[in-house]
Protein backbone atom coordinates (compact mmCIF):
# COMPACT_ATOMS: atom_id res chain seq x y z
CA UNK A 1 0.00 0.00 0.00
CA UNK A 2 2.83 2.21 0.91
CA UNK A 3 4.20 2.14 -2.43
CA UNK A 4 1.09 2.29 -4.49
CA UNK A 5 0.50 5.29 -2.69
CA UNK A 6 4.33 6.98 -2.75
CA UNK A 7 3.52 6.25 -6.49
CA UNK A 8 0.51 8.13 -6.68
CA UNK A 9 1.70 11.09 -4.97
CA UNK A 10 4.73 11.33 -7.08
CA UNK A 11 2.38 11.03 -10.23
CA UNK A 12 0.35 13.81 -8.91
CA UNK A 13 3.16 15.81 -8.44
CA UNK A 14 4.70 15.94 -12.10
CA UNK A 15 1.16 16.76 -13.31
CA UNK A 16 0.63 19.42 -10.68
CA UNK A 17 3.94 21.04 -12.38
CA UNK A 18 3.12 20.53 -15.38
CA UNK A 19 -0.54 22.21 -14.89
CA UNK A 20 1.43 25.18 -13.50
CA UNK A 21 3.52 25.53 -16.29
CA UNK A 22 0.48 25.53 -18.40
CA UNK A 23 -1.00 28.49 -16.38
CA UNK A 24 2.28 30.56 -16.66
CA UNK A 25 2.32 30.17 -19.83
CA UNK A 26 -1.22 31.03 -20.70
CA UNK A 27 -0.68 33.75 -18.60
CA UNK A 28 1.87 35.18 -20.85
CA UNK A 29 0.47 34.37 -24.34
CA UNK A 30 -3.35 35.65 -22.74
CA UNK A 31 -1.46 39.11 -21.46
CA UNK A 32 0.17 39.51 -24.88
CA UNK A 33 -3.02 39.24 -27.03
CA UNK A 34 -4.62 42.51 -27.34
CA UNK A 35 -7.96 41.10 -28.24
CA UNK A 36 -8.72 38.89 -24.67
CA UNK A 37 -10.16 40.32 -21.57
CA UNK A 38 -7.61 42.05 -19.14
CA UNK A 39 -9.37 39.12 -16.67
CA UNK A 40 -7.71 36.31 -18.01
CA UNK A 41 -4.12 37.02 -17.50
CA UNK A 42 -5.07 37.59 -13.78
CA UNK A 43 -7.57 34.45 -13.77
CA UNK A 44 -4.45 32.28 -15.07
CA UNK A 45 -1.89 33.53 -12.58
CA UNK A 46 -4.11 33.10 -9.77
CA UNK A 47 -4.52 29.51 -10.26
CA UNK A 48 -0.79 28.76 -10.84
CA UNK A 49 -0.07 30.39 -7.62
CA UNK A 50 -3.23 28.61 -5.90
CA UNK A 51 -1.71 24.88 -7.86
CA UNK A 52 1.85 25.41 -6.37
CA UNK A 53 0.44 26.17 -2.98
CA UNK A 54 -1.16 23.13 -2.91
CA UNK A 55 2.17 21.65 -4.33
CA UNK A 56 3.67 22.99 -1.25
CA UNK A 57 1.37 22.09 1.19
CA UNK A 58 1.43 18.58 -0.01
CA UNK A 59 5.53 18.43 0.06
CA UNK A 60 5.19 19.89 3.48
CA UNK A 61 2.93 16.81 4.40
CA UNK A 62 4.54 14.67 3.50
CA UNK A 63 8.07 15.75 4.95
CA UNK A 64 6.57 15.94 8.52
CA UNK A 65 4.46 13.12 8.57
CA UNK A 66 6.25 10.17 5.65
CA UNK A 67 2.41 9.99 5.14
CA UNK A 68 1.87 9.68 0.80
CA UNK A 69 -1.50 9.49 0.83
CA UNK A 70 -1.87 12.28 2.81
CA UNK A 71 0.05 14.51 0.58
CA UNK A 72 -1.88 12.73 -2.09
CA UNK A 73 -5.15 13.93 -1.08
CA UNK A 74 -3.91 17.42 -0.30
CA UNK A 75 -2.41 17.94 -4.30
CA UNK A 76 -6.32 16.26 -5.12
CA UNK A 77 -8.10 18.90 -3.12
CA UNK A 78 -5.73 21.37 -4.46
CA UNK A 79 -6.47 20.28 -7.94
CA UNK A 80 -10.26 20.92 -7.04
CA UNK A 81 -9.97 23.92 -5.81
CA UNK A 82 -8.37 25.52 -8.83
CA UNK A 83 -10.88 23.98 -11.36
CA UNK A 84 -13.58 25.16 -8.82
CA UNK A 85 -11.76 28.50 -9.13
CA UNK A 86 -11.33 28.80 -12.77
CA UNK A 87 -14.89 27.78 -13.55
CA UNK A 88 -16.35 30.54 -11.58
CA UNK A 89 -13.80 33.02 -12.19
CA UNK A 90 -14.65 32.44 -15.93
CA UNK A 91 -18.04 32.64 -15.21
CA UNK A 92 -18.38 35.33 -13.53
CA UNK A 93 -15.74 38.27 -14.92
CA UNK A 94 -14.97 36.84 -18.44
CA UNK A 95 -17.65 37.70 -21.51
CA UNK A 96 -19.05 34.84 -22.56
CA UNK A 97 -19.11 35.00 -26.97
CA UNK A 98 -22.30 32.59 -28.18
Amino acid sequence: MDFLSKTAFYIMYGISILIILFFLVCTFFAGKNSSTPIAEPIIFSIAGVLTGIGLYLGNQMIQNSHNYLNGYLMLGQAWIAVLVFVILSFGIFVPMMW
